[in-house]
C-alpha cells in the first residue's frame, strides 16, 4: 500500500461562513452514536527500509462517521514509536505537526478541517523509557455534519525497529457518527493548532505525540505519564479519572518540558506545582505575594487557588474528608496544610474576612486567621483557572 502525501492547508485557512454554520449545527446535537458496522483494523505494514516500518489503521463499512479512535499495543524491546522522525527528510509517513502519526485518505479526502489527535507514548515514570503503548489516538471529520463513509485508511503509525519482532496490536478501536462537542466549538471558531516538534534521541523520549491534541479520549492507559505536553485539556469539571495507583493513573501528566516541576491535572485543566516545598509556613497575605512572583518552570502566572481548585485535587474518604488519591505524582512534605485564596473558615463561626480557608489532605478542612502567629500554613501555586479578584 503506497501513500501519496496530502496537501498541508495550513493553521491560517479560512473556514467559509457556510462550513462553519454546518459545525455549530453539529455542535447543538446532544447525542453521539456508535456506528456499529464500521471496523477499525491494522493494515498490511510498509516497510521503509531495514529499521523503519508503517502500520495503516484502517476502517471498512464506514457510514457517516465523524470520529474515530484507536490504541496500539507493541513489544518494545522490538518496536518504538518513531518520535525523532524527520519531516523535512522526504519521509511522507513524518508530519512536521504530528510526526510518526499522520492523517490517512479516510477523512482527508472529505474534508481539509479534520482534526488528527496523534495520541500519547505512555512512558515508564522511572526509566522515561517507551512501555509498549501508543494511546488515545483519534480524529474527527471536519467537513460536512453527514460524516465519512465507505472503506479507507485512518492513519499511519511510524515504527523504528529495535529487535527483530513486528508485532502491533489494536486495542480499544472506537468509531462515532456525532463529532466530539469540544472540536467542534474549536472549529467554529475557526481555532487551529500547531505546535513545532523537537528532535528528541529515542534514548531520551520523554514526549507525548499530542501536539495537536484537543480532546482526550476516554480509552485505558497503563501507567502514569510524564511528558512535555502540549495537553489542552478540556476543562469539564463533570469527569472524573481514576488514580487510584502510580502505575495505573491517567489523571495526571508531570510536564518534563516544565521540569518535571509542574503537573496538569486533566480533570479540570489546572496546572499545579509538583513538589511545593517552602522552608517555612507563611501568613495567608505572604502566601498571596509568593504565588505572583513564583517562577516554577521558567513562567510567570501562578496564583493561590480557591478553595475548589484546592479541594478538586482531592478525594473523600468513608468519612467526607479530603485526601490526595493515591496515584498523584505530588512530592509533599507539609504537616501544616496549605492556604487557598477564599476567605472564610471553617468550622462556619470562624468565617469572617480575618481567616481563610486551608486543607491538609490528611482529612482536615481548616480555618485559619489570615495574619497572626496562628495563622501560618504552607502555600501551594496553581496555574490557569480565573483565580479571585484579590489576584
Amino acid at each position: 500500500m503506497q501513500k501519496t502525501p496530502n496537501k498541508f492547508t495550513g493553521p491560517m485557512t479560512k473556514v467559509g461562513g457556510r462550513a462553519v454554520a454546518v459545525m455549530i449545527a453539529a455542535l447543538c446535537s446532544l447525542h453521539a452514536a456508535e456506528a456499529s458496522a464500521a471496523t477499525i483494523s491494522l493494515g498490511s505494514q510498509i516497510a521503509l527500509g531495514s529499521d523503519l516500518l508503517v502500520v495503516p489503521v484502517t476502517i471498512t463499512d464506514a457510514a457517516d462517521v465523524t470520529g474515530w479512535a484507536f490504541d496500539l499495543r507493541y513489544d518494545p524491546l522490538d518496536l518504538q514509536i518513531n518520535s525523532a522522525c524527520d519531516p523535512f527528510s522526504g519521509d511522507v509517513y513524518c508530519s512536521l505537526f504530528t510526526g510518526p502519526v499522520t492523517e490517512g485518505d479516510f477523512f482527508a479526502s472529505g474534508s481539509p478541517f479534520n482534526v488528527l489527535n496523534p495520541g500519547f507514548v505512555d512512558l515508564d515514570p522511572a526509566t522515561l523509557e517507551q512501555t509498549g503503548l501508543l494511546f488515545a489516538v483519534n480524529g474527527t471529520f471536519g467537513g460536512s455534519a453527514s460524516g465519512a463513509s465507505g472503506e479507507g485508511v485512518l492513519a499511519y503509525v511510524e515504527f523504528l525497529r529495535v529487535g527483530r519482532g513486528t508485532n502491533v496490536t489494536l486495542e480499544n478501536p472506537t468509531v462515532t457518527s456525532v463529532p466530539e462537542p469540544g472540536t467542534l466549538a474549536l472549529f467554529a471558531t475557526g481555532l487551529m493548532l500547531f505546535v513545532g516538534r523537537r528532535r528528541q534521541r529515542r534514548a531520551s523520549l520523554v514526549g507525548a505525540l499530542a501536539l495537536v491534541a484537543l480532546v482526550m479520549s476516554s480509552v485505558n492507559a497503563a501507567a502514569q505519564t510524564t511528558a512535555p505536553g502540549p495537553y489542552l485539556a478540556t476543562p469539564a469539571w463533570d469527569q472524573q479519572i481514576k488514580c487510584d495507583t502510580l502505575a495505573t493513573c491517567q489523571r495526571f501528566v508531570v510536564l518534563s518540558n516544565w521540569n518535571n516541576d509542574a503537573v496538569l491535572d486533566r480533570e479540570t485543566g489546572l496546572v499545579w506545582e509538583r513538589a511545593p516545598n517552602r522552608p517555612a509556613s507563611q501568613t495567608w497575605n505572604l502566601a498571596l505575594f509568593q504565588c505572583v512572583f513564583q517562577d516554577t518552570g521558567g513562567r510567570f502566572g501562578w496564583r493561590l487557588p480557591t478553595i475548589q481548585e484546592l479541594l478538586s485535587l482531592a478525594v473523600p474518604d468513608a468519612s467526607g474528608q479530603p485526601h490526595l488519591p493515591l496515584g498523584h505524582p505530588f512530592v509533599l512534605a507539609s504537616e501544616n496544610g496549605y492556604w487557598s485564596a477564599t476567605s472564610g473558615g471553617f468550622p462556619p463561626s470562624a468565617g469572617t474576612l480575618s481567616t481563610a480557608w486551608g486543607v491538609d489532605f490528611n482529612g482536615f478542612f481548616l480555618g485559619f486567621l489570615k495574619n497572626g502567629n496562628g495563622g501560618k500554613l504552607d502555600t501551594w501555586c496553581v496555574r490557569g483557572g480565573s483565580g479571585l479578584d484579590g489576584q
